[in-house]
């Protein structure tokens, strides 16, 4: 037997892994239904086909009401009504407005014979699921390169969507050698060896998320019969894997044949015990000649074959329930007497430490368990746990990404999903402008975006930071009036909010504060306006407001009135920028490409109501 003597250091092998053998296996892309899309990965972005919930909905057990009806009650002046004057709904049952605008909780109603006694008012919308409360129709709802969930697939079939676009998985040959190979169900004579490992390796590969297009019988140690194999395994799979025959014996045939057929860049590695391997090259596939021996075969197998399986697989793809410690971005309240877990984003901050923010309470919604990555647990008795607090959480999704609050945009959604190409990896929680300023300021993220006015100065988001950052311009954002179909209002102008039934935005956000900055302008006081307190908390939301007729006209973005299909009145156009740490010209480069690249603006161009002529300037 020849001896090894030109092997390869392990390190070596790590590298030409990563940096030989995974470009060439190049990603294919096939659409497929949506209820078999478990466990792959996407390919292109996933946008929403119709709103969830798609109807006006009870969000409790109760009476479905109108609310002005109640306003005076009271327990000191309780309002009795006849039981078939109003609705009894259970959750999830429509809720006809504006007959019906509001729910009042089982809880919250006294029976008294006939009649129900209500002691307190109830606000319009209160115990109503809005139309699209959870998605809006055209908003994106799965980035690109996403491992595929149980809870993705539920959100896109609500969503309307039935096909999904996901990379094939990696396929694999598998090709045992050796006359002595025998089937271990048989009968094994003196000189017989079980074939087992074939099918240990088929079992790794598909638990590696790869295919096996093809696992051949044993094949003797001929060169002729196994260029023959090695032939038609390339023909029908993306890797090649013979089992056995990888030594430098005088039956060792596998590195010869790479060698006469392709090009041998490895025989033998530097570590035990899996020495006798080779990887090769042939017809630009990678062929890998795993040792006999079934342990050496497995640390090859996790090592150099799982990396190659999961090369379009996502870093944050789901793991094992880890805890570790993270520092809350946010406070956390909780009502305490009952133990709460909450859905999460941990990322990486400025201070390099793991950050959490949490993505809101609430069992109906599924878009959020979507977004974590990871729970927080509250135990019975808390009161929950201050901004700045180290708290254990329980990681459910891999990677180390950079945690960033912003201002909800559609566009911003897809600069991170574009990213996700470049292996740049972002948890976003949506939170306002001044939020996600504040948050960028005192450390708690890494990257936040936001579209600020500072009315003193004019300028947007610069004059509020108060550490070293860099400022990239996003995208120019029109900002108006929202409105019904044919402007049945007729509005013309921002003084007309004076006369029209208004949906705002909620504190900290900078469409309120653009709102606020526009009616000290005009004059107008807060307490003219028909809505100034309805608040919805994204422009989607907004929209959604004003579609279902519960408003005239709420203050937004252009394309949050072009998703549904509402008409636009413009007011302003402001600014939305990418703020990240001065100093990280890397990540502001990739930034940078994406908003340059014609795939982002092409997209945002179709979205409607951006201006990308300079997307990806930096502002001095």
């Amino acid at each position: 037997m020849k001896k090894f003597h030109n092997t390869t250091p392990w390190d070596n092998v790590l590298s030409l892994v990563e940096n030989t053998l995974k470009s060439m296996l190049k990603p294919q892309i096939e659409e497929i239904p949506v209820k078999e899309a478990i466990g792959r990965v996407s390919a292109r972005e996933v946008w929403a086909k119709r709103n969830v919930p798609h109807f006006l909905a009870a969000a409790v057990d109760g009476y479905a009401v109108k609310s002005d009806r109640f306003k005076e009650a009271h327990t000191a002046n309780p309002i009795r009504v006849a039981k078939d004057s109003v609705r009894y709904v259970n959750t999830g049952d429509p809720v006809y407005f504006p007959e019906e605008d509001a729910v009042y909780m089982q809880e919250d109603v006294l029976e008294d014979g006939e009649f129900l006694v209500f002691h307190k008012s109830i606000s319009v919308g209160k115990g109503i699921r809005f139309l699209g409360e959870d998605v809006i129709k055209n908003d994106l709802i799965v980035w690109r390169n996403t491992y595929l969930l149980p809870e993705h697939i539920a959100l896109m079939r609500a969503a309307g969507v039935k096909t999904v676009e996901v990379y094939k998985p990696i396929s694999v040959t598998i090709i045992p050698t050796g006359e002595e190979m025998k089937a271990p169900e048989g009968d094994l004579k003196e000189g017989d060896l079980p074939e087992t490992s074939s099918l240990m390796v088929a079992q790794y590969v598909e638990r590696f998320g790869g295919t096996v297009s093809k696992i051949y019988s044993p094949v003797s140690n001929d060169i002729d019969k196994l260029s023959q194999a090695l032939k038609d395994g390339l023909q029908n799979a993306d890797i090649v894997l013979f089992i056995g025959g990888s030594s430098r014996g005088k039956h060792d045939l596998i590195a010869p044949l790479i060698e006469n057929m392709g090009t041998l860049l490895v025989h033998g590695i530097r570590i035990r015990p899996s020495k006798p391997t080779i990887i090769g090259i042939v017809e630009n596939k990678p062929v890998i000649g795993l040792p006999g021996y079934p342990t050496a075969t497995y640390y090859i197998l996790q090592h150099i074959v799982k990396p190659l399986i999961e090369v379009f697989m996502p870093k944050d793809k789901e793991i094992p329930h880890q805890t570790e410690k993270a520092t809350l971005s946010v406070h956390v309240p909780s009502p305490g007497g009952v133990a709460e877990l909450l859905r999460i984003v941990v990322g990486k901050a400025h201070d390099e430490k793991n950050h959490a923010i949490t993505l809101g309470s609430g069992s109906s919604k599924l878009f959020p368990i979507t977004m974590a990555n990871a729970h927080l647990f509250i135990p019975e008795g808390s009161e929950g746990y201050k901004a700045g607090e180290e708290v254990e959480i329980i990681k459910v999704k891999g990677g180390h990404p950079l945690l960033a609050m912003a201002s909800d945009d559609m566009a911003f959604k897809l600069l991170l999903s574009l990213l996700r190409e470049k292996n740049i990896l972002v948890s976003y929680a949506k939170k306002g402008s001044l939020g996600s300023i504040g948050a960028f300021n005192k450390g708690q993220v890494y990257l936040a975006g936001a579209h600020l006015l500072d009315p003193q100065t004019g300028q947007y988001n610069k004059p509020f930071i108060k550490k070293p950052a860099k400022l990239i311009l996003m995208a120019k954002r029109e900002q108006g009036f929202i409105v019904q179909k044919g402007n049945p209002k007729n509005i013309s102008s921002f003084e007309d909010i004076r006369r029209i039934k208004f949906v705002n935005r909620e504190k900290g956000s900078g469409t309120r504060m653009l709102l606020d900055y526009l009616l000290a302008k005009y004059g107008i006081s807060p307490s003219e306006i028909d809505g100034y307190m309805l608040e919805r908390f994204s422009h989607l939301q907004v929209a959604m407001t004003v579609a279902i007729g519960m408003a005239d006209a709420g203050l937004g973005i252009k394309a949050a009135a072009d998703a549904l299909d509402l008409d636009f009145v413009p007011v302003h156009t402001e600014e939305y920028h990418i703020i990240i740490p001065e100093g990280d010209e890397a990540l502001a480069q990739n930034i940078i490409d994406v908003l340059r690249s014609t795939k982002w603006q092409a997209k945002v161009q179709e979205i409607g109501g951006y201006d990308v002529s300079a997307s990806g300037k930096v502002v001095k």
